[in-house]
């Protein structure tokens, strides 16, 4: 029974994954189904890089997730809590502070010859999503999960040039899903190079960032269809109009961090430590080029991804908008000078122009 139980919540969590998805395919050809699992060599060698890693982060053998495996996913749980600031109401006299649940999920697509994860942010029973897929080049991976005593479980790929591992931790203050790329020969002519494409859940897409500490922040910006992504000028103007036709100061639509890659290091076969800069090369694709003589190889290199249980909390979204659904499934669209929220139109249509090309639209109402 408890085992039933047990399957049975992994499948949903699957399920519902995979009903999130923007792309198709996720789930991919099952090119593995009828390979054996690891060798003794790729086994070694993934203990080899694990060790390794125990050197140079020992602070994942704190706080190991929650790992489970089903025959379509590979699933990290990392789960936590924090504290807001609840302004007083009719029920509490007076501003308090309570404690509300945080989790971070990672999903690794199992069926894929890339590595495809999707990232499910939960704050009780909402949550935001975003996914990240590898460029293979045409060159398949394999993947195995292992475990390894003082690190925990992970989840691995490889191909011949390229070994990744997955590891996660937790702390007080957040979560981060660890990944080591171990680098035995150039994939590129003269380099190692790894580009990431972002995507987010329906009606959302994701901008990559660059901050000036060498993070990059991942950003989740709601689409409004009938309006160029880039005219910010336009795009302002009617976020500013719905925000009052729903009568909130919110910040309804604006962009939110989702999570954060960690600045990129490496290290040569020698031992010495370099940092690298990720090179975006769109608003959603993200490519991580090092070029190092042969003789510096193999390369470990770490491009890490961090959330903290604070963000999670901070991307609640609006409940009740019209037509049903929350700010996470809200479609807005512009057609015939006016505004629709979920279908639903703004009752009034552009009354000025803002600055020389955008419109302006009225306050309306819903």
């Amino acid at each position: 029974m408890i085992m039933r139980k047990y399957k049975s919540i992994i499948s949903l969590v699957v399920l519902w994954a995979f009903i999130l998805l923007p792309f198709e395919g996720f789930l991919g050809n099952n090119i593995f189904a009828a390979m054996p699992g690891p060798t003794t060599q790729e086994l070694s060698m993934a203990a080899g890089m694990l060790k390794q890693i125990s050197k140079l982060a020992p602070e994942l053998s704190v706080g190991k997730p929650q790992f489970q495996t089903s025959p379509d996913a590979v699933i990290f749980t990392m789960s936590g809590a924090c504290e807001r600031q609840v302004p007083a109401g009719a029920i509490n006299r007076a501003p308090t502070k309570q404690v509300f649940p945080a989790k971070m999920r990672v999903l690794f697509d199992a069926k894929s010859d890339t590595v495809k994860k999707r990232f499910l942010m939960e704050n009780g029973s909402e949550s935001v999503s975003f996914a990240m897929e590898l460029d293979n080049h045409a060159v398949p991976f394999k993947q195995f999960t292992t475990k390894f005593k003082s690190l925990g479980s992970a989840q691995v790929y490889q191909r011949p040039t390229d070994t990744i591992i997955y590891l996660a931790s937790q702390t007080s203050s957040g979560a981060m899903l660890k990944e080591w790329i171990r680098a035995t020969a150039f994939n590129q002519p003269g380099l190692s190079q790894y580009t990431w494409k972002f995507s987010s859940d329906v009606g959302a897409n994701i901008t990559l960032k660059q901050q000036s500490d060498g993070r990059v922040g991942i950003y989740r910006t709601m689409v409004i269809s009938g309006i160029d992504n880039t005219d910010t000028k336009k795009r302002a103007c009617v976020m500013a109009t719905v925000r009052k036709a729903l009568n909130r100061d919110v910040n309804f639509g604006d962009e939110k961090l989702l999570a954060t890659l960690e600045p990129l290091v490496y290290w040569t076969s020698n031992g010495v430590k370099k940092t690298a800069s990720y090179i975006i090369n769109a608003e959603n694709v993200l490519t991580i080029s090092i070029k190092e003589p042969l003789s510096n190889y193999p390369l470990l290199i770490d491009p890490s991804v961090s959330v903290g249980w604070t963000q999670i909390l901070a991307n609640r979204s609006i409940e009740s908008l019209p037509g049903g659904g929350d700010e996470r499934n809200t479609v807005l669209a512009v057609a015939d000078n006016r505004i629709y929220v979920n279908a639903h139109p703004l009752s009034a249509g552009i009354i000025k122009k803002c600055g020389t090309d955008s419109p302006n639209y009225a306050e309306g109402s819903i």
